[in-house]
């Protein structure tokens, strides 16, 4: 009991005590309850857990490191009165991704101590209670600080939360991955459309604002790119065919040999041509290509979605918004539902779609209803065999995968990248997620926090074997 109501006091005064404010803040906010499984002292040596545990003691300004050692004492030989305690105990438990009891917490006196019980969860932590088990699916149980290529899953948290609480929605994604380092350093100004061809082991995506088309082959590692004219702002695969369709600046066309650009379609009104361009695009299930424009302010030119059939050879204003930038779209697996993202009002809306047209437009996703902050925005768009949609954050540095209701239930975070724009499933078993992203001084962005985002503008892959794999949300052109 003491232990529980130290907690909630040094949560409430967190933000006045001299402690490692990253670290602790989170431990703060947040009552981590982690599957087993998810321990993050799993394979490590004594020695390297004695190193961590010491590592989280002197981020805080109490301790004196000439006194810091594995058999100091919290209270005679570091100082530390109840409530640092608690807040070591704490910062412990979200180091490793642990939770331990308030009984056996009140118990751990000594630094040694906290060793010695972090040293023996991953072996003995024994059955989860049933309630947590509820909250930790099987399927994620598996991915869990796997180093994977040159990818990082970092330990994945459930947090029980009720409605009701004051933290609710903002307390939500309840599970997280984190993504340390990129599959590439690639350096796209504005990285986006990946699209992957499972023919060929191939992943296809576009930097828009350098008017580059890069192919990244999965199997032998080799990246090449082509060169522009002008913008290719999406990609998709062809029917039958070899080669690539894609949006462009202006319109839709298919690219040739040569990096040549033949155009099936200009449809943009002459007044509107200066001031737009087109952006995100998919295909439906009959190879109709679908794709939205920008939303230009100062001229008063409206986002709007196109689609393009070429079985007739014809284009036209599928939806006439009004929208902001139009962006990630794609269709549930029975092709009945289209997904689309209207990024700067930060909702994904879904409509009914049969044969080339939409109706019963509603929202899907309220972003800021959810608790994400303001100035990020949802961006590109994937959907996984559950019906999951997984929606790239621009400046927030992560994807939500949202459920098929529209709630959150996950977060891939990228600490060392601002602007993901895209994301799309690849790999022999489709389970491996490709994430496109942009230069932090992309679209008039500020370049100065490149410093602090230095893989901005990379790309990145996240090892989801065992946990999703992607579904039937977009298909190929049929020209």
């Amino acid at each position: 009991m003491f232990r529980l109501a130290a907690r909630n006091f040094a949560a409430r005064n967190i933000a006045v005590r001299s402690v490692a404010a990253p670290r602790i803040a989170l431990a703060a906010r947040t009552r981590f309850v982690p599957c087993a499984a998810f321990s993050a002292a799993a394979g490590l040596s004594k020695e390297e857990i004695t190193q961590r545990v010491l590592d989280v003691l002197k981020g805080f300004e109490k301790v004196d490191p000439s006194k810091l050692a594995p058999t100091s004492s919290f209270s005679e030989d570091l100082g530390l009165d109840s409530l640092d305690a608690v807040e070591v105990v704490m910062a412990v438990e979200e180091e490793f991704a642990i939770e331990i009891p308030d009984a056996e917490a009140d118990e751990i006196k000594t630094v040694q101590q906290a060793i010695d019980y972090i040293a023996k969860t991953p072996a003995d932590s024994g059955p989860m209670q049933e309630n947590s088990l509820q909250l930790c699916p099987p399927h994620l149980r598996v991915a869990t600080l796997l180093p994977i290529g040159q990818v990082l899953l970092s330990p994945g948290y459930i947090w029980p939360v009720s409605q009701d609480d004051p933290l609710y929605p903002a307390a939500m994604p309840l599970r997280q991955i984190r993504v340390e380092k990129p599959l590439l350093h690639v350096n796209c100004s504005l990285g986006e459309g990946p699209l992957y061809d499972p023919n060929t082991s191939t992943l296809h995506f576009v930097d828009i604002e350098q008017n580059k088309v890069y192919h990244y082959n999965t199997a032998s590692g080799s990246l090449e790119s082509e060169q522009f004219e002008e913008s290719v702002t999406c990609l998709a695969l062809r029917r039958g065919r070899q080669g690539l369709a894609c949006a462009t600046t202006h319109g839709f066309a298919v690219i040739e040999e040569n990096s040549k650009l033949r155009y099936l379609s200009r449809p943009l009104p002459a007044a509107f041509q200066p001031f737009t361009r087109f952006n995100d695009g998919a295909c439906d299930s009959e190879g109709r290509f679908v794709a939205g424009t920008l939303y230009n302010k100062a001229h008063d030119v409206p986002g709007q979605l196109y689609i393009y059939d070429p079985k007739l050879d014809a284009c036209e204003l599928l939806e006439p918004g009004p929208f902001t930038d139009s962006n990630g779209l794609g269709w549930t697996d029975d092709g009945a539902t289209m997904l689309f993202t209207d990024s700067f009002s930060n909702k994904i809306y879904a409509y009914d779609y049969s044969c080339g047209k939409v109706s019963g437009k509603r929202v899907f996703v309220d972003a800021l209803s959810q608790g994400l902050p303001e100035g990020t925005y949802p961006d590109g768009l994937c959907i996984d065999k559950d019906g999951g949609v997984w929606s790239a954050r621009w400046g927030g540095s992560k994807i939500i995968r949202y459920t098929k209701d529209g709630q959150m239930d996950l977060e891939v975070y990228f600490p060392k990248a601002l602007n993901i724009t895209a994301c799309t499933f690849g790999g022999p078993n489709n389970d491996q997620l490709y994430v496109t992203s942009a230069h932090c001084g992309a679209c008039g962005g500020d370049a100065s926090r490149q410093v602090d985002y230095p893989d901005s503008g990379n790309l990145f892959v996240v090892d989801l074997s065992g946990a999703f794999s992607g579904g039937e949300w977009r298909f190929e052109f049929a020209g």
